[in-house]
């Protein structure tokens, strides 16, 4: 069993609160590595696929629950495919 005296001063299992890498363009998200040097700067799907660069946004929720916020309630109009 390992206790963060044994790991050293310091040390603390919590993870920072940017723990993910969202990209706006295609919804892929990464899990921020614990190291930040490793952590990509662009969405490696839309290089792949698209061939263009996109930045990789920091947020603390995967990209589904960020879209799952933002979209419309239910029984609203544009939901059911009508315009107001």
């Amino acid at each position: 069993m390992h206790t963060s005296a044994a790991r050293g001063p310091g040390y603390s299992r919590a993870r920072s609160p940017v723990s993910y890498l969202n990209c706006p363009v295609c919804h892929l998200s990464l899990r921020a590595p614990r190291a930040s040097f490793m952590a990509p700067e662009h969405c490696p799907r839309c290089i792949g696929r698209r061939r263009v660069a996109i930045p990789l946004v920091p947020s603390e929720l995967p990209m589904r629950h960020v879209v799952a916020n933002e979209a419309p309630p239910e029984d609203s109009p544009r939901s059911l495919g009508r315009e107001l």
